[in-house]
């Protein structure tokens, strides 16, 4: 044994020198390479007018003369931006350093003779000089036109050498348009409800108006309320990184870029909306927008309140959604503004969001569950009415201040605090048959009550009445630095950030159990009422640095490193009212609290804690990348490598019935990735693919690593496990998307295993129906997903479109559950397998639009135990809408989805439901719409949820939004200065 502990000592220390030398190579030909000389040189420069700061036209010529100003050394190449707001910018060639005079001429302008001092630095491939602006010459002459009359077809689209422009006249095809109504009508684009925009099934990466990207991440405010009106003509191209943009954000942006042209009338303008609803059973809708922008500043201001599920986004952040027609029932009022400031030469931009949100919220939530155990399966059913109350107030800015110079940085404030207060209702039982088929009346009656029918006696475990009362109080404040910093005289770039956060919550709650155990015939009660004050106290720093270093045109090498440190204080005591007799042993006695002397008696000394958690992190990086260009400039191929070096340390000092535990992890987290990317477009046809394979590990929360019990639900134990092991994850990812004129194709395939996945080993009691719950390392679990879309224009003008959208996803699931230890310690494999198809075909019409599309989901799992029975569960139907634009300014749009469900266990979701929506619309002039829209005209609407593990299946159901009509008056408004008739 000894020989063999030597010997592998021994190839233990080989194989780190082995990695040493490499490693130490690697560097080596890193620097070789960094101190390599570059060939050529460049002048690079931008050219604008003197007075407005517009780029100059492509009529400029620039040239190179040697210092006397009579040698012409060379001319330059002109780059003409797509974007007219973009400086137009050159490239002169240099052959060596010294004096010269670069000279500019534009038959409009006055030339321009510019003085330079060049010198050569080893790296460095371009000589950046100030940007370049040219004096306007005096025009005094007119010439008057006689009146010439043209009639002509609209052009709808175009291609301007790499950008597609789209004519927006050419679809304005009824008055009271917004900016989403005429996209939604150009060939090839498609406006999902979430805001992301498609074009010909390539997502777009930054929106701008006027070549500004302000509304980027703020995008339904611009989709909806731009009036169709003031748009000029849509641009549609790819987009790379600029690095002679004034304003540094630009010149960071890439990718399919969609840029919204406004009219010369409106290029400046205030422009706002007032939108009133009054609907059946006292629905109501409001809304109040304004907004005012130009060329550096954006400002928009709303009020909106509905009881109709809208939580309608505002953020600057792009994170929010519209969750209209969700789960549950939701009041919601929000009032706030945004706004973004652009600096003309680039000294500075500033952007944020200030934001207030009242929302009262009830779900009404039925649960189905069936665990699965070798001596026979159990099940339970639980009601639960929620009612929730909550208040936000956010506030997030951006500030790039000293822009274009040495000293820029950026800094980021951010605010958030939370008050909400929860009321819930519960009624639950567990038993030892499937009972769906037996349930009869109201069930939950009988639940509520301290006393057994004969339902429970048969088939009973155990019944329960939980309610819960609650009040939780989370504040928030961060503060972010920024600075990057370019290495004078070569692309390399170090960048620094500085984060901080401070956290805190506080946290009262009521929760009284009333749980009844069927024993022999009767019942024996648990009836507990506690209450739980939490105090949790959170201060978090980063630190974080990277160099770039460009090692050639096409290579580059980051090194780079960050620390974390995180301090956690949080004190949870749990008091047993219940202890104090009358009236605490009352459902109802959530009042004032006795003293805190008269608590302290009763405190539950089992599961009252707390504990200091500190931690620290350190992690290193080097990546290598790889980058060519093709045809203008466009990404063609990428390829990085990169190797973390991860170094973990947390511990935490766990107090619980004045015994006192120290938990330490103290570990190094390998991890790897490696990412190739190839992409060429042209025009509207093109191809890329990408393969990717990450490999990362993660350490299990402290507290799960506590040892101890907690009762606090006495139906759902749960217990520490100090011996859990770090979770590893190895994924890799392969995808490829190909673009013709008349069909576009996506494929992606990716494989995820997880290894020592933390999950929870169940022990279910037979007789009184409770579990017993620890977290455990399991192994087994992996996950493989495929998805096929294919999309074809059948017509050459795009007007058709017939698409079929497959989707493959099989969930191997590995877990522990039984009735006895023992039995708990054999692993529970479930094999999920989920297919989703979608076929669909859109026509669209000069002014109307239809889609046709039928889907089918099937879930499939299988297990090898033997009680285990096969589930097999469908989800299919029709999805029909259509939008129609009438005469005399009306436009009528509907939606009918068919929805059938098969294979649930809870026999109410085994239906059938159409769900119908419809809107008819009249415009009055471009102003003044009135609008009736009716939701869910059948009255079928359900919110149905399914979930299979190797434990257990579960279904939900939901409630939802169900059916109304509303009248809607609109008034939509622009500023008299910028409306020119």
């Amino acid at each position: 044994m000894c020989v063999v502990n030597d010997i592998n000592i021994l190839e233990n220390m080989k194989n780190k020198y082995k990695i040493s030398v490499l490693f130490t190579a690697f560097i080596f030909s890193i620097q070789i390479a960094v101190a390599q000389t570059v060939k050529e040189h460049y002048i690079q420069s931008t050219i604008s007018d003197y007075i407005t700061n517009v780029p100059l036209d492509f009529l400029t010529t620039v040239e190179l003369f040697a210092s006397d100003s009579v040698t012409k050394v060379s001319t330059g190449r002109i780059f003409q931006p797509r974007e007219k707001k973009k400086k137009l910018a050159f490239h002169l060639p240099v052959p060596k350093p010294g004096d010269y005079v670069i000279r500019c001429k534009n038959e409009k302008y006055h030339t321009l003779l510019q003085p330079v001092t060049v010198k050569f630095y080893k790296r460095e491939a371009y000589i950046h000089v100030e940007p370049l602006r040219m004096k306007r010459k005096l025009v005094n002459d007119s010439i008057s036109l006689d009146e010439v009359v043209v009639t002509a077809t609209k052009l709808k689209f175009y291609f301007d050498n790499d950008t597609l422009v789209y004519n927006a006249e050419a679809f304005v095809t009824q008055e009271g348009f917004v900016l989403n109504n005429i996209l939604q009508k150009m060939p090839g684009l498609e406006i999902k409800e979430n805001g992301d925009i498609y074009s010909n099934g390539r997502q777009v990466q930054t929106l701008l108006l006027n070549g500004k990207d302000f509304f980027n991440k703020d995008r339904s405010t611009l989709l909806d309320n731009l009036p169709a009106y003031m748009v000029k003509n849509v641009k549609i191209f790819e987009k790379t990184v600029d690095s002679t943009a004034v304003i540094k954000r630009e010149r960071e942006m890439s990718g399919l870029t969609m840029d919204i042209r406004l009219k010369k009338d409106y290029a400046k303008a205030a422009l706002g909306n007032i939108d009133v609803g009054l609907g059946t059973e006292l629905k109501y809708y409001g809304k109040l927008f304004g907004l005012s922008y130009s060329d550096i500043h954006r400002l928009s201001m709303y009020v909106m309140t509905n009881d109709i599920n809208k939580n309608e986004t505002m953020f600057q952040n792009g994170t929010s959604r519209d969750m209209d027609h969700g789960v549950g029932l939701r009041k919601n009022t929000k009032a706030g503004l945004n706004y973004n400031v652009d600096h003309s030469q680039g000294k500075y931009y500033l952007d944020g969001s200030l934001q207030a949100q009242y929302v009262d919220e009830n779900y009404d939530t039925k649960t189905n569950s069936q665990y699965f155990l070798t001596t026979g399966d159990r099940y339970s059913r639980t009601v639960k009415d929620q009612n929730s109350y909550k208040i936000n107030l956010n506030t997030s800015h951006n500030f790039y201040i000293n822009g274009n110079t040495p000293y820029d940085f950026s800094v980021r404030p951010y605010i958030n605090y939370d008050r909400t207060k929860t009321d819930i209702d519960l009624i639950g039982g567990s038993f030892n048959t499937d009972i769906d088929s037996l349930l009869v009346g109201s069930w939950t009656d009988s639940l509520r009550m301290n006393s057994l029918n004969d339902f429970m006696k048969l088939y009973g475990l155990n019944k329960q009445h939980n309610l819960t009362k609650s009040s939780v109080g989370n504040f928030v404040s961060s503060l972010t630095i920024d600075k990057q910093m370019k290495i004078p005289h070569t692309d390399d770039v170090l960048t620094i950030k500085l984060w901080g956060e401070h956290q805190n919550v506080t946290s009262k709650q009521y929760e009284f159990f009333n749980i009844g155990y069927v024993q022999n015939g009767s019942m024996l009660l648990d009836i507990r009422n506690k209450y739980k004050d939490n105090a949790v106290k959170k201060w978090s720093f980063d630190a974080q640095a990277s160099y770039l270093a460009q090692l050639s045109k096409k290579n580059t090498i980051e090194a780079s490193y960050k620390y974390c440190n995180r301090y956690v204080d949080e004190n949870a005591p749990e008091y047993l009212l219940h202890e104090l007799g009358s009236p605490w042993v009352e459902e109802m006695s959530f009042g004032a609290l006795p003293s805190n002397d008269v608590l302290s008696t009763v405190m539950d000394m089992e599961d009252s804690y707390s504990y200091v958690q500190k931690e620290s992190s350190h992690y290193g990086q080097l990546k290598y990348q790889y980058f060519s260009s093709g045809a203008h400039d466009v990404p063609e191929v990428k390829f990085y490598v990169a190797i973390p070096i991860i170094f973990e340390n947390k511990n935490m000092r766990f107090l619980m019935d004045s015994k006192e535990q120290h938990i330490k992890r103290n570990n190094y987290l390998p991890a790897f990735s490696v990412d190739f990317y190839r992409k060429n477009f042209d025009h509207d046809k093109g191809l890329y693919y990408t393969a990717s394979y990450n490999m990362y590990q993660s350490m299990p929360s402290l507290m799960n690593l506590v040892d101890r019990t907690s009762d606090f639900n006495p139906l759902y134990v749960t217990h520490g496990n100090p011996n859990l092991k770090n979770t590893t994850t190895h994924s890799w990812n392969a995808s490829m998307f190909k673009q013709n004129p008349m069909n576009y194709h996506t494929f992606g395939v990716t494989y995820t295993i997880f290894k020592n996945t933390v999950s929870q080993s169940i022990i279910y009691d037979l007789s009184k129906g409770n579990m017993d719950v620890t977290p455990i390392n399991v192994n087994g679990n992996n996950r493989f997903e495929v998805l096929l879309f294919n999309h074809w224009y059948t017509k050459k003008n795009k007007t058709g479109l017939l698409g079929s959208e497959l989707s493959l996803n099989i969930n191997n699931s590995s877990e522990y559950i039984g009735s006895t230890a023992n039995e708990a310690k054999e692993k529970s494999v479930v094999k999920n397998i989920n297919i989703n198809e979608k076929v669909s075909y859109q026509k669209s019409y000069e002014k109307s639009r239809f889609t046709f599309a039928g889907y089918l989901t099937y879930n499939h799992s299988t297990s090898d135990r033997e009680s285990f029975n096969t589930i097999n569960s469908f989800d299919f139907g029709l999805d029909i809408s259509g939008n129609l634009e009438l005469p005399k300014n009306y436009n009528l749009s509907t939606n009918v989805k068919s929805v059938s469900r098969r294979g649930y266990n809870y026999g109410d979701m085994n239906d059938d439901e159409i769900i119908w929506n419809a809107s008819l619309s009249k415009t009055f002039g471009k102003q003044i719409t009135l609008k009736l829209d009716a939701n869910d005209i059948l009255s079928q609407r359900k919110s149905v949820y399914r979930y299979v593990n190797a434990q257990g299946r579960t279904e939900v159901f939901n409630n939802n939004l169900k059916r109304y009509a509303m009248l809607h008056f609109i008034w939509r408004f622009d500023a008299p200065h910028t409306h020119k008739h």
